[in-house]
């Protein structure tokens, strides 16, 4: 039976196995506006992690996601980050 966690990331974080992690990538993919930033700090904090935001790796002006998407600077990001 599926088990639904609403509005709290202290919950949904014990709910993650961390062994099984092992030290991975936690990834948010959502619709605009739907609190994927915010769930993806709170989460960071709880497990003790980083949270890199796509959109500080974007360049609105260069057209669909993956030009826009300055990928190096990202993987340095990514590489440098505290995983969960």
């Amino acid at each position: 039976m599926p088990h639904f966690i609403v509005n709290d990331p202290t919950m949904l974080a014990a709910s993650v196995a961390i062994a099984a992690l092992g030290g991975g990538l936690i990834v948010f993919d959502g619709r605009p506006n739907a609190g994927k930033t915010y769930l993806a700090r709170m989460m960071a904090k709880e497990l003790g992690g980083t949270c890199v935001d796509i959109d500080e790796y974007m360049d609105r002006d260069a057209g669909k996601f993956l030009g826009a998407l300055r990928i190096d600077e990202l993987r340095r990001a990514l590489d440098g980050a505290a995983p969960p």
